[in-house]
C-alpha cells in the first residue's frame, strides 16, 4: 500500500504547527462505506459518492486527498462519544480534497 501523505495541524498553546505526515495503513473510501470506525484511517483518494448515511463509530480520520471530493449524500452521523477528525494533503485552495455531507432528518 503507497504511503499517503497529509498535513496534521495541533495548537502549541501559541500558534498552529504544521507538520506532514505519512498514513501507511488505511482503507479507501468506495461507495459501499457506511461506517467510519475504530480509530482506522480512511482515505478519499478520487472523486466518490456514498448514496448510504455514513456512521462514525469510536474515532476515525479521514484524509481527503487533493483534487478529490467525497460527497456523503445522506450524510455523515458523528454522534456524542465519537469523532471524526479530517485531514487535508495541502494547502492550496484550488487543490485541495472537498467533503460535501448532506444531511437528513433521523
Amino acid at each position: 500500500m503507497e504511503p499517503v501523505t497529509y498535513i496534521d495541524r495541533t495548537w502549541d498553546g501559541e500558534k498552529i504547527v504544521e507538520t506532514e505526515k505519512e498514513c501507511t495503513d488505511y482503507v479507501i473510501v468506495d461507495a459501499n462505506t457506511t461506517a467510519f470506525e475504530n480509530n482506522t484511517w480512511y482515505v478519499v483518494s478520487e472523486n466518490m459518492t456514498v448514496d448510504s448515511r455514513i456512521t462514525v463509530n469510536d474515532t476515525a480520520n479521514l484524509i481527503l486527498c487533493d483534487g478529490a471530493t467525497l460527497n456523503a449524500s445522506k450524510g455523515i452521523d458523528v454522534s456524542g462519544g465519537n469523532t471524526l477528525n479530517i485531514f487535508a494533503q495541502s494547502e492550496n485552495e484550488n487543490a485541495m480534497g472537498k467533503l460535501i455531507a448532506e444531511g437528513e432528518d433521523y
